[in-house]
């Protein structure tokens, strides 16, 4: 009877998901040096209220499932936080952190769940659109060499140019060119977020890219917004998964203990390089000395990095660039071992070709940044991911 009406707001949380849009709370743990943070803030975001809404249709149906499965990894994400909150350096930030841990859960529950006979055209229309529309506001974007502006301001495109300081640039023919960033933060969460999203399309789909010229204009133009984000880590993400998704599933589940010895090697190369991200790699073992087992505490890791000796030569506050090193260090040894178990879990039970190659990507990019532990929009699509790769009703091949 209420179909109709969870296809409508199910549609608007995809459409909406890259939108940065959102009513930030100031408390005094939010600022680092006298400065906003605003992954520590806490925050009300337009997805949220999408989120909510769906709540009901969600609880509907796991009532009539009867079944406590289903509820496995929201209830242990709550026992890590039981664990891992009271202990924090800083209790609150990591509470609140937990919370959007067991929100992102929910969610991935959701897409694990729902009916996808019901729901497939409406998620794979939404994220196309939504996808089109970022990728012609990054190119509008690089050819300005600032941003677009009303109405994009609504869905959280912030006010820059080419010569704000701090912005991304890159060299192109000897010019300095103002990278994509379209509604996101960063264009490499940008890109991020294009390639996984295309790759969902793709599994949803279910059709090969010349069997449908759709695919291919949509192919195209984000295609070339992530060309313009100029994001070496999406193309070494992309180059990698091409490779990695040829692999026996064998070989596949070693890469989450070959990713995390090559994190640690590059905290300890810090003796030898002074790169900035890998000076904020061994920032980060020294941060989780300090607590081992059970880490400083989710999103800790900023409010502790001024602690750790490499911080003297470190230029810009900000995360390790580094999934695992950021575990590592937030959550301790039990914290990674969890991780990793997970990623093996995931991996040998992914069927769907396309979903696999973007958790390739995601684990690739992962070594190189951390924007899919602390970016929303990159870690909603993280956590959809995960529900539909779970997921025995999704079958594609590359």
């Amino acid at each position: 009877m209420f179909l109709w009406l969870e296809q409508a707001i199910l549609f608007l949380f995809v459409l909406f998901l890259p939108s940065q849009l959102a009513y930030h709370f100031w408390p005094d743990f939010s600022y680092v040096f006298g400065l906003r943070v605003d992954y520590l803030a806490p925050t009300l975001t337009l997805t949220d209220i999408f989120f909510v809404l769906l709540l009901p249709f969600l609880l509907k149906r796991l009532k009539k499932q009867k079944t406590l499965k289903l509820l496995l990894v929201p209830f242990l994400v709550v026992v890590f936080a039981v664990l891992n909150t009271p202990l924090a350096v800083a209790p609150v930030i990591t509470l609140l952190k937990w919370v959007t841990l067991v929100k992102l859960s929910i969610v991935g529950l959701y897409f694990y769940n729902c009916n996808l006979k019901n729901f497939k055209k409406i998620i794979s229309s939404a994220l196309t659109l939504s996808v089109l529309v970022v990728s012609f506001i990054g190119i509008y974007q690089v050819w300005l060499q600032r941003t677009v502006g009303p109405p994009f301001y609504y869905l959280g495109e912030r006010s820059f140019t080419a010569e704000t300081p701090g912005i991304a640039l890159a060299s192109f023919f000897g010019k300095s060119l103002m990278r994509a960033y379209s509604i996101f933060s960063h264009p490499n969460s940008f890109a991020g977020f294009l390639v996984v999203s295309f790759l969902m399309i793709l599994s949803l789909r279910g059709k090969m890219l010349k069997k449908d010229k759709f695919l291919i204009f949509l192919l195209l133009a984000s295609g070339a917004s992530l060309l313009l984000t100029f994001s070496l880590g999406a193309f070494v993400g992309i180059i990698a998964f091409l490779v990695l998704a040829k692999l026996s599933k064998k070989y596949l589940v070693l890469l989450p203990l070959i990713f995390i010895g090559f994190s640690l090697l590059t905290g300890l190369a810090a003796n030898f390089f002074s790169d900035q991200r890998i000076l904020l790699a061994k920032a980060s073992l020294e941060v989780f000395s300090q607590k081992p087992l059970l880490g400083v505490g989710l999103n800790n890791f900023l409010t502790q990095l001024p602690m750790a000796a490499a911080f003297n030569k470190i230029l810009i506050i900000q995360p390790v660039h580094n999934i695992y090193l950021l575990v590592l260090a937030e959550t301790g040894i039990l914290g990674l071992l969890s991780v990793f178990i997970l990623l093996i879990l995931f991996l040998k039970n992914i069927k769907n070709a396309f979903l696999l190659s973007a958790f390739l990507f995601i684990l690739v990019t992962g070594l190189f940044d951390h924007y899919w532990l602390t970016l929303p929009q990159n870690m909603l699509l993280l956590s959809i991911l995960i529900g539909f790769s779970l997921r025995r009703d999704i079958s594609a091949t590359l």
